[in-house]
């Protein structure tokens, strides 16, 4: 079942533009002088983002408890001033959770970028764990074994625990796209960040992050929180030839590796650190270059006996030194950046870190950069001096990075954190290589990481995986690697969106099977200049993949508009890495087609939709009186609607059908009649229609008790949650009821789930029922529960009201908590209180149900009860045999071990107060006591505990982070160099043993052979206690490379009663084709489940149809106690597939062609190894068109100036879907519905003709277009900008192509202040340097007009009114520089000093 379709094509204009831009039009740039004056406003404007977001807190679903506390502010080239803020709970940070503001320059605030926004946040801000303590802890989760040099820095927080799931269900693993899942927080906690440090002589310098749970201490998380480039490869040497350094003279005449024409303070400097093993722990003795003849280096790679201050020495710090200034100049010419926090803040480098120093790493906490010597040439494989631009760059982004969106280093953030670093350091070189002028350009550089380091690049940005470990596509398990790896993915979509991406139809290393027709690229400029926007504007810490996505697609809809070729190429990029869907399928305008359908009888409607599109059916939405009641991902799209939840009368039924694309087609309403023979008293019994008329106390939007949407709720989307804070609280919910004076039974009944981590033992949190009169006072109480009493799942509660007829009362519900950090909370849904006046002669409606406890020690019987009337009690009946009546609450919980093990059945019998019975349907259950799990530390989260480790290199066969669950798993590999390893451990097998099931989660990834035959080996073994082999149970080789982990299954039970070994074995001996090459061997989630009880239940089957035309998907989720042997799917009764050994979730493409149009059948049966068989059928429709005609289209233009206005004719055999109109190639805006017509304003067009072009769309892919051509009358101007200096004079009649019109007026539009225009057009400058602008408009028609801009400049750059040696010196020093706002020697405005400058101000020069 796929996932509801993004539609952020049909949000962009509001999410991003705000009310001033028409749909899909990009933002336009504001005039220097402007945006000089917001960047001067920023801390107010910050201030006011900030009271604009406090006044917005409701809407984000935060409280009282909740602040926000600014982290950064920047002004864009637009004027949208981008505040982020960290959000705080009770004066905590969230984990990751930043919002962003957006202020345009008339101070409107625009949508808030809060995707990362945690609302109703509950939790305990009491730690047991104290700092010292969680400091001392990650030190032992670190295992030093040298003393640290500094110690742990700590920080309380309160860190979301986050789980992605399908948005729909029915996908199975590996056909997963990033944006099928979403992030569901399961809970939160409180928790210490804690930041470790280790630099000494043992360990080397190590930084490793912990999150540890602050009420046991637990590491939650642990990450490497080194941002260095330094993996393994091997490379060869850079070489810049003759280079230009900016240096300084000091006092002494000696010039230093100094710069400070680009910053302030002591500049950008670089140091000697003679070998000093920083990464060992050695406080260095920085020297700073300086040299007599300022002629540096001798351009050869280091060779290791040189003196560091030698020639050769210096050429590291050349290296380094010009490395800074490109990087630097780069991100300022370029992207407008002053430097690498935007505030010019110096940074500085050492070079010769070490003896040989294979590692280069940016220092967030110094603000600097560390370079190593490398191992060549004593390693031939080794790196050369680790200077390369691409590698300098790259780690100075990390700067960048963390002062900016300041992405978290693990998982996917981190993967995006190490792309991001990778980007900038390849578009850096490029613009090196090509000129270092305004543009980054497409030629000169490469597509990979450090290849002037050594032979084999550490990266390949066009293909990652060429380097054995990095991923091409975002798959489930990417956040699990490295950031190193995990961020080619992103590389891969920045270097398709540049670059553009190739076709499948032959093999080769620039295409995407996800993109299997290929794309066109933007070029680098457009790439990066949208990535940079997407990181410093909307991405966020926690950002993963889909959000890059929309980060991406917002700053391409700033930058080009929503519409325009560069969106459409993020769309394509992102979706060449399995993350969206591709532009192509945007084409897709027409909604899909719905109709529905009510059907049964009272209690039990069956609600159905029939649903079909163009291209295909993704879900469909159910709505009963405009609430939504039920998603349907898969046909057939039914739904069962208890009507007893509704009150008698008319009701309506709608429903949604989605596309692929985000297109939503609508059915029309079908009314049903519900007539219950009681009337429901209390309103919005379901918490489905917001709050009313319950009254929640306290009223705290930041912790409602009403919650809606939550996927914790019974039924619907709405619950009600009291408590849960771990501290002193009181919740109370409440509604005034009449109870009608001739009711005859008024029966309350709703649902209760106590969650509690207190102890079973005493009641420390309670929820009270009482009955209160309107003034509040306490009539009775109904009932009182505690933690004590915690339930296994939602329990049905009742009682007896009637005794209240004639009265109005108030139903209170008061949740209690208490201050010793354990929570309990009590959860409500599902309440009815219903009243009949006469006789009841109706049975109650009942079903059973059991449901086993996590620790199979308990089941809980229950049953569920709807009546007119009211029913006090239910009969259980277990096996037969009547447990007796259940009062009050329909629920009864026991032991395992007291029903027995095997297959056991369950009826419920409900008799009302009339003496009305009825009995449910009987419902089955197994228990298996004898299950158990025999693997000790089977998912390697206590390290190694439990298992034995052979190997001659435990670097290469250890514990890693990132597991298939959780965070750690066991990796075989040859990082250090031929081995043949094992990891075993010894179980028990039960002599009694039935079934005894193996399984293991396997990842394979190798670039070590190239000839596809098997080399290195992991192999599955069982032996006996003596080592012996009793059997092999698989070998898997670097040819069963993948992209995630899988899962492998074995039945064990021959081995009953016997000790035998669990034993794995890499060989991995056999040296690599490829240069460095590498195969991994990633093991998990070791498991040998064993029973003693005969299987006698079937399998768990669920199945589904996906799609509604061409291809569709057979869904099948099979789920077996033991073992399923196989699974077979049908359609119409012929075969279509058969499953051996299955286990999960399975879709199968099924060609609808073959079986036409209409309703058939989709049958699946499963087999388990006991002979036991489980069949599931459903229905299903299809509907498919085929359309080969693309529409035909003919356009027009009417009216002048703001009146002008676009029409276009269109007609398709299958309906025309859009027409979208452009301006000289310019997207204008798209009409979805005829008549197709655009008001256009053509003020802002120069004068002259302009070209109309519409291109209408259908369903089905096809486009055509027509032209037509109109005039925008004025002026015609020859330029509309001049140059003028100071107090100067320049004829603007000379612009006029026709020559002097007496018809024309001429105006300075800001008046006098930016000097005066003759009647015949001669303009003189103001004393002033600035902008200025001349309006020429036609005396008969003002419209008819044209705008002249004036750059009115002076080369008077000191200000002492003579234009001098000392202004020389200062246009000197800038040249070459990009314009900031220290700036003042560009005096052409063009944004850089260059030759044009120098030209103006030899013109200006003695004056």
């Amino acid at each position: 079942m796929s996932m509801p379709w993004p539609r952020w094509p049909l949000l962009l204009a509001s999410l991003v533009a705000g009310p001033s831009l028409a749909a899909g039009e990009r933002l336009a740039s504001v005039s220097q002088t402007t945006l000089l004056q917001l960047r001067a406003r920023e801390p107010s404007r910050a201030a006011e983002s900030l009271s604009l977001l406090k006044a917005q807190r409701g809407q984000l679903g935060l409280g009282e408890r909740n602040e926000f506390r600014m982290s950064s502010v920047q002004t864009d080239g637009f004027g949208l001033t981008h505040t982020r803020f960290q959000q705080m709970h009770e004066g905590l940070p969230v984990w990751g959770a930043q919002v962003i503001t957006h202020l345009d320059s008339s101070g409107r605030g625009l949508t808030v970028t809060k995707d990362s926004v945690h609302p109703h946040i509950r939790v305990s801000t009491k730690p047991v764990v104290d700092s010292a303590s969680a400091a001392a802890l990650a030190l032992l989760e670190v295992h030093p074994l040298g003393l640290p040099t500094r110690q742990p820095s700590t920080e309380l927080v309160i860190y979301p625990e986050v789980k992605r799931v399908p948005a729909v269900a029915g996908k199975r693993r590996e056909t997963l796209n990033a944006v099928d899942l979403k992030d569901e927080v399961v809970g939160y906690r409180l928790a210490w960040h804690v930041h470790t440090v280790l630099d000494n002589t043992q360990d080397g310098i190590k930084h490793t992050d912990f999150l540890l749970d602050a009420r046991s201490g637990k590491v939650l998380e642990r990450w490497n929180s080194l941002e260095s480039a330094a993996t393994v490869g091997t490379g060869l040497s850079q070489y810049h030839g003759e280079v230009k350094l900016d240096v300084f003279q000091n006092a002494k005449g000696l010039y230093e590796l100094r710069d400070t024409t680009r910053t302030y303070g002591e500049g950008l400097r670089t140091y000697d650190v003679n070998h000093a093993d920083i990464l060992y722990g050695e406080i260095p003795k920085p020297v700073l270059y300086e040299d007599a003849d300022n002629v540096w280096g001798d351009g050869q790679n280091y060779d290791p006996g040189s003196d560091t201050q030698s020639d050769n020495g210096q050429t590291a710090a050349v290296d380094a030194h010009f490395g800074v200034q490109a990087t630097w100049d780069y991100f300022q010419k370029i992207h407008n950046r002053f430097g690498i926090d935007n505030a010019g803040t110096p940074t500085f480098s050492y070079v010769h870190v070490g003896n040989a120093m294979d590692n280069a790493f940016w220092d967030d906490e110094c603000f600097c950069m560390n370079f190593g010597d490398g191992t060549f040439p004593s390693d031939p494989d080794g790196f050369k001096s680790l200077g390369s631009i691409d590698v300098m760059a790259h780690e100075l982004t990390h700067g960048v990075n963390a002062k900016t969106a300041d992405l978290i280093y693990s998982g996917e953030s981190g993967g995006l954190n190490e792309a991001n670093s990778d980007i900038f350091g390849a578009m850096t070189e490029f613009w090196l290589r090509n000129g270092r002028g305004d543009t980054i350009g497409d030629v000169g550089g490469n597509w990979t990481i450090s290849e002037e380091l050594s032979v084999v690049p550490l990266r390949y940005m066009y293909k990652p995986s060429l380097d054995g470990v990095s991923e091409d596509a975002w798959s489930p398990g990417l956040a699990s690697l490295d950031p190193h790896y995990n961020s080619g993915p992103m590389n891969r979509a920045f270097y398709f969106l540049s670059q553009g991406a190739l076709s499948t139809a032959t093999k080769n290393d620039y295409s995407s099977t996800y993109l299997p027709d290929g794309m066109a690229g933007i070029g680098n400029d457009k790439a990066a200049a949208i990535w940079y926007r997407a990181l410093t504007t909307y991405l966020t810490p926690s950002s993963n993949y889909a959000a890059a996505r929309t980060a991406s697609l917002l700053s391409a809809a700033d930058l080009h508009g929503s519409g325009s070729e560069e969106y459409r190429a993020v769309q394509n990029a992102f979706a060449a890495i399995n993350v969206g869907y591709s532009a192509s399928t945007y084409d897709d305008f027409s909604p899909p087609t719905v109709s529905a359908l009510v059907s049964g009888s009272a209690p039990r409607l069956r609600l159905t939709a029939r649903a079909w599109d163009n291209v295909n059916v993704s879900y469909v939405e159910f709505y009963v009186d405009d609430v939504l009641v039920s998603t349907a991902g898969t046909q057939p799209f039914e739904f069962t609607l208890d009507t007893t939840s509704l009150d008698n009368g008319t009701h309506h039924l709608v429903t949604k059908a989605f596309d692929l694309a985000g297109n939503a087609g609508t059915s029309a309403p079908v009314s049903f009649t519900v007539a219950n023979s009681f009337t429901q008293v209390i309103g919005n019994a379901g918490f489905e229609q917001g709050d009313a008329p319950w009254v929640q106390e306290p009223s705290d939007p930041g912790y409602p008790i009403i919650n809606y949407p939550s996927t914790r709720a019974r039924t619907g989307q709405g619950m009600a949650w009291l408590n849960g804070y771990g501290s002193t609280s009181v919740d109370v919910l409440s509604q005034q009821l009449t109870i009608p004076a001739d009711a005859q039974t008024a029966a309350l009944t709703f649902y209760l789930n106590i969650l509690t981590e207190s102890s079973p033992d005493e009641a420390l949190d309670t929820v009270v029922v009482e009955v209160r009169d309107t003034q509040g006072q306490l009539i009775e109480e109904l009932a009182k529960w505690s933690n004590v009493d915690a339930t296994v799942g939602w329990a049905q509660r009742s009682f007896d009201l009637t005794r209240f007829a004639g009265q109005t009362v108030q139903l209170r519900i008061v949740g209690s908590e208490n201050d010793d950090g354990e929570i309990t909370a009590f959860w409500l849904d599902d309440f009815a209180l219903r009243v009949i006046t006469g006789p009841d002669t109706e049975a109650p409606f009942v079903t059973a149900s059991a449901e086993v406890d996590d620790t199979l020690a308990q089941v809980g019987l229950a049953g569920n009860v709807s009546d007119n009337g009211f029913v006090g009690a239910v009969e259980l009946i277990l096996d037969g045999t009547s447990l007796g009546s259940v009062p009050t609450s329909f629920t009864k919980v026991l032991s395992t071990s007291s029903v027995g093990d095997g297959r056991h059945t369950l009826v419920v019998k409900a008799t009302d107060e009339a003496g009305n019975t009825s009995t449910s349907e009987l419902v089955s259950f197994y228990l298996d006591s004898n299950r158990g799990q025999l693997v000790s530390n089977p998912d390697f989260e206590l390290l190694i505990d439990g298992w034995t480790v052979k190997t001659p290199y435990p670097g290469s066969n250890t514990i890693n982070l990132f597991g298939h669950s959780g965070f750690f798993y066991f990796r075989f590999s040859n990082t250090q160099g031929p081995n043949t390893s094992s990891l075993s451990q010894f179980v028990a097998v039960p002599a009694d043993t039935v079934s005894a099931t193996y399984s293991f989660w396997l990842w394979v990834t190798s670039n070590a052979f190239t000839d596809g035959a098997p080399h290195h080996t992991f192999t599955a073994k069982v032996r006996d206690a003596n080592g012996n082999d009793l059997r092999t149970l698989e070998t898997f080789s670097n040819v069963d490379a993948s992209d995630d982990y899988a899962e492998h299954r074995y039945d064990l039970s021959e081995f009953k009663g016997q000790t035998i070994e669990l034993f794995f074995e890499s060989n991995v001996e056999e040296a690599p084709q490829q240069p460095n090459g590498r195969t991994y061997f990633a093991l998990d989630d070791v498991y040998l489940e064993v029973s003693g009880t005969p299987d006698s239940q079937p399998p768990t089957l669920n199945v589904g149809v996906q799609g509604t035309s061409g291809t569709v998907q057979l869904y099948a989720n099979v789920f077996d106690n033991v073992w399923t042997t196989q699974l077979e799917l049908f359609v119409d009764g012929a075969p279509v597939a058969t499953l051996t050994n299955p286990n999960g979730e399975y879709t199968r493409p099924f060609d609808t062609s073959t079986i036409g149009n209409g309703q058939h059948e989709f049958t699946a049966k499963a087999t388990d190894q006991a002979g036991n068989v489980r069949e599931a059928t459903v229905t299903f429709e299809v509907h498919t068109v085929n359309d080969v005609t693309p529409p035909t289209v003919s356009a027009a233009v009417s009216g002048e100036y703001e009146t002008t206005v676009f029409t276009a004719s269109a007609a398709d055999d299958t309906g025309v879907t859009a027409v979208e109109f452009y301006v000289d190639g310019v997207f204008q805006g798209s009409v979805q519905t005829a008549p197709y017509r655009l008001p256009f304003s053509t003020l802002p067009l120069t004068p002259g003709e302009h070209t109309l072009k519409v291109v209408a769309l259908d369903a089905y892919g096809h486009s055509a277009s027509a032209t037509a051509t109109f005039t925008r009358a004025g002026p015609l101007l020859s330029s509309t900008r001049v140059l003028v200096p100071v107090d100067g004079t320049y004829d603007l009649g000379t612009l006029l192509a026709n020559g002097a019109d007496p018809l024309l007026l001429w105006n300075v539009q800001e008046g006098r202040v930016c000097g005066t225009v003759s009647w015949t057009g001669v303009y003189t400058a103001p004393a002033a340097p600035g902008l200025c602008h001349v309006l020429i408009t036609n005396k008969q028609d003002a419209r008819s007009s044209a705008k002249v801009d004036v750059r009115v400049y002076t080369a008077d750059l000191n200000g002492d009114r003579v234009v001098d040696g000392e202004d020389m010196a200062r246009l000197a020093q800038t040249w070459g520089t990009r314009v900031s706002s220290t700036t003042t020697a560009d005096l052409d405005a063009s944004g850089s000093v260059d030759d044009s400058d120098v030209t103006l101000f030899v013109s200006q020069f003695g004056r």
